[in-house]
């Protein structure tokens, strides 16, 4: 137990080896230990030390309950495996070995159950272990036919081993490399107890005692004939054996208790546990086949995806590609017609494209004088719009000025009315003197009231004149606009008349007039279309339109 005195704590079970690492755990949260070296010049006593000091670190950190230590520890445990050279891990080997042997020491049936191998993920490790349990079962079968040859009286020849199993010490096995996986043999050994702080587990201060673990893991010991005559002589001694032991009564097959030597509290827990593993892994196992199930039918509905995309994407390529064959055949039919009336008729040929050409001159100036009246009359209706909104807006304000009109005269009436009522009730008890002032009273009274009404009708006939100016002007400018419009197309008309008639019968000599006339100011260097242009010029401006599409008809 851990004792205080002088300011001094001492951990009796605690090696005197990891006490750096356990205060400079607990003042930096770090694992360090005071002969730390780099990984490339290490040799097999500095990685057993850091070894020991990492599976004492970790059998502390779990007595004394320290979680992050126990987790830097098992790193350690890790690491140090891996900073070893790569061919001298037999002390490990030795290690796992002796600590194996001690639980199977404790727990005979614990390595015949079902489920042993299945929490061990190394396969390295799972190789180690059948060799150790297979030795160790050699073992107990060697003793026990001893002890059956002894009770029976039957003499044996003594012998070393037994042919065919391997020793169970593990420094006489040939070194081999473990693979080293991240979290694969320190977890499985822990797994089954390997690192557990019961009684049975085995020191760790006793791992430096074999130093020469290494030097001798360089031979087999396994009993196994040599040479031709050894073998004779080996299947001559086994017929004898074999004979002397069938001799002797047969003795009924005893079958194993995997609860033997257990009480009945620590067996009803274990089958719970073997029960409840059991349960875990069959529901598991189904939830893995659920999953797979699951990815399996996903995976098929996207193979159907993709099949179908693509056969669209094949039969859309098909029909583009045929496409594009029809329209080349087509091009290459008309190219071959084209070129074969054009060898026998070529002025024909050039008077039938003039005449095409004027033609579609003619066309395109028509559709231009037809977008322009569209323009025109469209302008007209905005206007026309735009006037009779504001007249109904003019009228809406006047009505509401008569309306506000009305009540302030109403108000103002109430509000004479009242004062002479009240001039009324307060005037004189002398009748002479009442009768002069109250007809004096009146008179001024009655000339205000007249003077508000007069001015009341006058705002009334001035805002009633003022409306009706507007209306009138409104109306003025509508017949003005409708004028104008009626104007404009009886111009264009004309115009169109004039054009059909007159300005293109006389300048039918210049082929190329479209093209003059889509550059701009083409056509002032061609004498025709500047006549052509000018006479337009000329008819609109008659007209009345100074400006078409933002141009000046007079220059």
């Amino acid at each position: 137990m851990a004792k205080k005195a002088k300011g001094v704590i001492h951990l009796v079970d605690v090696d005197a080896s990891i006490g750096h690492v356990l205060i400079h755990f607990l003042h930096t949260g770090v694992y360090q230990t005071l002969n730390e070296e780099g990984s490339e010049n290490v040799d097999n006593s500095v990685v057993r030390n850091e070894f020991q000091k990492a599976v004492l670190t970790l059998e502390a950190a779990k007595k004394y309950g320290v979680p992050g230590l126990q987790e830097l520890a098992q790193c350690a445990i890790r690491e140090t495996f891996v900073a070893g050279p790569p061919d001298e891990h037999a002390w490990l080997r030795d290690y796992v070995s002796k600590k194996f042997r001690c639980t199977f020491e404790q727990d005979l049936p614990a390595p015949s159950a079902l489920d042993f191998f299945e929490s061990i993920e190394s396969p390295t490790l799972t190789k180690l272990l059948a060799q150790i349990i297979v030795g160790l079962y050699s073992e107990e079968v060697e003793k026990l036919r001893k002890e059956m040859t002894a009770t029976r009286k039957i003499s044996t020849p003594e012998r070393d081993g037994t042919p065919g199993f391997c020793s169970p010490y593990l420094p006489n096995s040939p070194p081999k490399r473990i693979a080293v996986i991240s979290n694969a043999w320190p977890v499985s050994v822990e797994k089954f107890g390997a690192f557990d702080d019961s009684s049975a587990a085995w020191d760790p201060h006793n791992l430096g005692q074999n130093q020469n673990s290494v030097s001798e893991a360089s031979t087999v010991t396994v009993s196994i004939p040599c040479n031709q005559e050894e073998r004779k002589e080996e299947m001559l001694h086994t017929v004898e054996e074999h004979a002397e032991a069938s001799a002797v009564p047969g003795t009924p097959e005893v079958e194993a208790d995997p609860y033997a030597g257990l009480s009945k509290s620590q067996t009803k827990k274990l089958k719970a546990k073997l029960d409840k593993e059991a349960k875990l892994k069959k529901e598991e196992n189904i939830k893995r086949q659920i999953e797979w199930e699951a990815v399996e039918i996903l995976r098929q509905e996207e193979d159907a995806e993709r099949i179908r995309l693509e056969a669209e994407l094949k039969k859309i390529e098909d029909e583009e590609a045929a496409a594009v064959a029809t329209k080349a055949e087509e091009c290459k039919k008309e190219d071959d017609d084209i070129w074969g009336d054009r060898s026998g008729a070529v002025s024909t040929v050039t008077k039938k494209k003039k005449g095409k050409k004027a033609e579609h001159i003619r066309l395109e100036e028509q559709e231009a004088e037809l977008i322009l009246l569209e323009e025109t009359q469209a302008e007209c209706i905005r206007l026309e719009e735009e006037g009779r909104m504001r007249i109904e807006e003019e009228e809406r304000r006047r009505m509401e000025e008569e309306e506000a009109a009305a009540t302030i005269a109403e108000a103002e009436e109430a509000e004479l009315k009242k004062r002479e009522e009240e001039e009324a009730a307060s005037k004189p008890a002398d009748w002479g003197a009442s009768i002069w002032g109250e007809g004096k009273k009146k008179k001024k009274k009655e000339t205000t009231k007249d003077r508000r009404l007069r001015e009341r009708k006058e705002e009334e006939e001035r805002l009633a004149a003022a409306a009706a100016e507007a209306e009138e002007a409104e109306l003025k400018k509508v017949e003005e606009d409708e004028a104008t419009a009626a104007a404009t197309e009886a111009g264009v008309n004309a115009f169109d008349v004039t054009t059909e008639k007159g300005a293109t019968s006389n300048d039918d000599d210049c082929e190329l007039r479209l093209e003059h006339l889509s550059r701009d100011d083409g056509w002032k260097n061609c004498k025709p279309c500047e006549l052509y242009m000018r006479d337009i010029a000329i008819k609109l401006h008659l007209v009345g339109l100074p400006n078409v599409n933002g141009f000046s008809t007079i220059n």
